[in-house]
């Protein structure tokens, strides 16, 4: 279940960024895009290359003191730095450097550069502002950010430059909970998900200097608007396998394998990061081994992790994990610790204060089932299968994610026909206020429109109605509509 809100804004805000070393085809471009020397600063950057990048940068700004691309620069690698070590005293060191060099930039020529340059730092420090708990104002630059690449695209439809973020903000803005389209419309928030797709293909397309970053936006787009693991998995390889030497988009591309049931490749990708000092970095290795039930080494990377953190980002998060690795190690001391970490620490995993309370209370039988989550989550289908298959559930509970289990494993290794039988299983078998029925309804629902039996679709969206105040009803209610829709 994928959805999209602010911190999601996290790395394909990240990955954007003007093409380089090309000249511009505008007719209002009065300054080029990169220079050798932003180039330069930047490709270090994307290798976590930071002193080395600085000093090109240094260069840069000596060369070129007018140029609006050396604030891009400079506001990418620090959102970079910043979200790398998560270091919440260093944010808050630096957050009144965003007035000074938007200051700056405001003095400059206006041009479609120093425009694009403009929203580009607002939306860096939307995505810090996020990270670091300061949602309300990280909101505030993306509406900001938004209306000048709106504006921007009018006087200056052919910028291609502006296209990734224009595109990236357009699908992001069109996937808001219909609860809240009330309030993307007053503040004027409203994205539309086909241009913004159009744009990033555009910028893949026409300019290869866009590659880069159109391609990691659009397979992080596509991973939280669920296309196939096996489409992102190749579109994610072939990014890496261009731009192998990039720490960076290594780390980025395994974080979205680990939200696409592909932690296998997740693990190997992480492997070829040269530079591992980085906290998140510790935490996506944890999570890929986890999801392999490699769970020892798993937990060396999350107390790495915490050893590391500078800040609360995915502490609690991070808690979670411990208290999965301590059921799996039948570490029941541990686990009650770390129920209690998770109480007091942040709010990026909303849910796991009520799972790691299941945890302690059933020990013995969440184990089991998360065996086979975990194997499910990282990918390896058969073996969560065999899991699953061993299972004797004894209530409704148990006996409904068993089935729904089964069928996400059979709809992932295409067969259809038993993932539609597990799936229909777990509808009838589920209590009505229990999320796992109505998720069973949204898959099911969404593989008949796949046959293109709308009958079934109707079938089905009519068993969700009957499932009442469950866990995660409002995101699970938006994904059925969506498929409604598609199958008229």
């Amino acid at each position: 279940m994928k959805y999209i809100n602010i911190s999601f804004l996290f790395f394909i805000l990240l990955v954007s960024s003007p093409s380089y070393s090309v000249q511009p085809e505008y007719e209002t471009s009065s300054v080029s895009y990169l220079n050798a020397l932003q180039s330069e600063a930047f490709k270090h950057y994307w290798k976590m290359e930071f002193d080395f990048a600085k000093q090109a940068l240094s260069k840069a700004k000596h060369k070129s003191p007018n140029d609006p691309y050396n604030f891009f620069v400079q506001s990418f690698g620090l959102a970079v730095e910043l979200v790398l070590d998560g270091d919440r005293n260093k944010y808050f060191k630096y957050k009144s450097i965003e007035n000074k060099w938007l200051d700056s930039l405001g003095k400059l020529t206006i041009s479609p550069q120093r425009q694009h340059t403009i929203a580009s730092v607002k939306l860096h420090w939307a995505l810090l502002k996020s990270v670091f708990g300061e949602g309300i104002s990280a909101a505030w630059n993306i509406r900001q950010a938004y209306q000048i690449l709106g504006d921007l695209n009018k006087s200056n439809p052919n910028f291609k430059p502006a296209y990734v973020y224009y595109g990236v903000l357009n699908v992001a803005l069109s996937s808001i909970p219909d609860n809240y389209h009330w309030a993307a419309q007053l503040t004027g928030l409203v994205g539309n998900k086909s241009k913004g797709l159009q744009l990033l293909e555009k910028a893949r397309e026409s300019d290869p200097n866009l590659n880069l970053e159109a391609s990691i936006a659009l397979l992080a787009l596509k991973s939280h608007l669920e296309f196939s693991r096996n489409e992102i998995l190749n579109e994610g390889e072939k990014i890496v396998i261009k731009y192998a030497n990039y720490d960076v988009t290594n780390l980025i591309v395994a974080w979205i394998f680990n939200k696409n049931n592909n932690s296998e490749e997740s693990k190997r990708l992480l492997e070829l990061i040269s530079n591992k000092s980085s906290a998140l970095i510790a935490h996506t290795k944890g999570v890929a081994l986890l999801q392999t039930l490699e769970y020892a080494k798993a937990k060396i990377e999350f107390l790495k992790f915490l050893r590391e953190t500078k800040g609360n980002s995915l502490k609690k998060d991070t808690y979670y994990k411990l208290s999965q690795v301590a059921i799996l190690e039948n570490d029941t001391l541990n686990l009650s610790n770390f129920r209690t970490k998770i109480e007091k620490n942040g709010n990026d995993n909303l849910f796991a204060d009520k799972f790691a309370l299941i945890m302690l209370k059933y020990p013995s039988y969440y184990r089991q089932m998360l065996v086979a989550k975990l194997y499910c989550d990282g990918g390896l289908f058969e073996k969560s299968i065999t899991q699953l298959q061993l299972f004797k559930p004894t209530t409704a509970i148990q006996r409904s994610e068993m089935n729904y289990y089964l069928g996400v494993c059979f709809e992932q290794t295409s067969d259809l026909n038993k993932a539609t039988k597990y799936f229909k299983e777990c509808v009838l078998s589920s209590p009505r206020t229990f999320y796992v029925g109505p998720l069973a309804c949204v898959r099911q629902m969404k593989i008949s429109i796949e046959n293109k039996d709308n009958g079934s679709v109707i079938f089905y969206a009519k068993k969700l109605q009957g499932f009442k105040n469950y866990d995660f009803k409002k995101h699970i209610t938006e994904k059925a509509n969506a498929l409604l829709e598609k199958s008229n």
